[in-house]
C-alpha cells in the first residue's frame, strides 16, 4: 500500500522478478535504479509520475506495464535497460534520454497526449516504426511509422532510430525539421531533405555516422 516512493529508496539493491507497485502514485529520482535482477515492473493506474532514472540501468528489465491514463515522465528514466524490448507510453513529453540505450526496444507506441519527444529519447534503441495511438492530435505517422510529422505535415518530428542508410523526402512537403529529430540516431548515413528551410535544436545531434546532408536554404 505503499504511495510515494522517495528518490534512491533502492538504488543498487538485489531485487528480483517481478516488481508489483499495487497503488503507488510517484516514484522518486533513482528509486530503483542499477537492480539487475528486476525482470519485469507492473505500474498500477494510480500513478502520476516516474522520476528522473527512476529504472536506470536495470539490465534485465524486460517487461513494463503502465495501467495509468497518463503520467510524468522524468528525464532517462529507463535508460540502459538493455533488455527493455516494448512499451506504450502516454505522457505530455517524453523527456531527454527516456529510453536512452535500450538496444533491445523495437515496440513503442505513443498514446494520444504524447506532445513533445525530446532529445536522446530513444537513442541506441532499434525501433523501426513508432505506433501511434489513433486518438494522438499532435502528430502524424507517415511511412507506417517510420516518422511523424505535425499534424499539417509540413514539420519532420521524429524519425525512428532504427531507420538506417539513406533518408529522403522530395515531394516538398516538409519545411521544417523539429527539436532533436534525427538525435542520437546512430544508423542513417545521409538526409535528403531539399524543401527544408528550419532546423530546429539538436536535430541531427550525435547522428555520428550521418555524413551527407542536403536541405534547403535555411532561414
Amino acid at each position: 500500500n505503499v504511495k510515494f516512493i522517495n528518490q534512491g529508496a533502492f538504488e543498487n539493491c538485489a531485487i528480483n522478478g517481478t516488481l508489483n507497485l499495487n497503488n503507488v502514485v510517484a516514484i522518486a529520482d533513482y528509486a530503483f535504479a542499477g537492480n539487475a535482477g528486476i525482470k519485469a515492473v507492473n505500474l498500477p493506474a494510480t500513478l502520476q509520475s516516474l522520476g528522473a532514472y527512476c529504472f536506470g540501468n536495470n539490465k534485465a528489465l524486460k517487461s513494463v506495464s503502465i495501467k495509468a491514463e497518463k503520467i510524468k515522465l522524468g528525464e532517462y528514466a529507463f535508460s540502459d535497460c538493455s533488455s527493455l524490448e516494448a512499451i506504450s507510453i502516454n505522457a505530455a513529453v517524453i523527456p531527454a534520454g527516456a529510453f536512452n540505450q535500450c538496444t533491445s526496444l523495437t515496440d513503442v507506441t505513443l498514446g494520444r497526449d504524447v506532445s513533445v519527444v525530446s532529445e536522446y529519447a530513444f537513442r541506441g534503441t532499434a525501433i523501426a516504426k513508432f505506433k501511434l495511438d489513433s486518438a494522438n492530435t499532435t502528430f502524424y505517422s507517415k511511412d507506417n511509422g517510420e516518422y511523424l510529422t505535425n499534424k499539417a505535415g509540413n514539420e519532420l518530428v521524429l524519425i525512428a532510430p532504427g531507420v538506417s542508410g539513406s533518408f529522403s523526402v522530395t515531394d516538398g512537403s516538409i519545411t521544417s525539421i523539429g527539436n532533436a529529430a534525427f538525435s542520437g540516431n546512430l544508423r542513417i548515413t545521409s538526409v535528403n531533405i531539399p524543401s527544408v528551410t528550419r532546423v530546429g535544436a539538436y536535430a541531427f545531434a550525435y547522428c555520428q555516422n550521418l555524413s551527407t546532408i542536403t536541405l534547403g536554404t535555411l532561414t
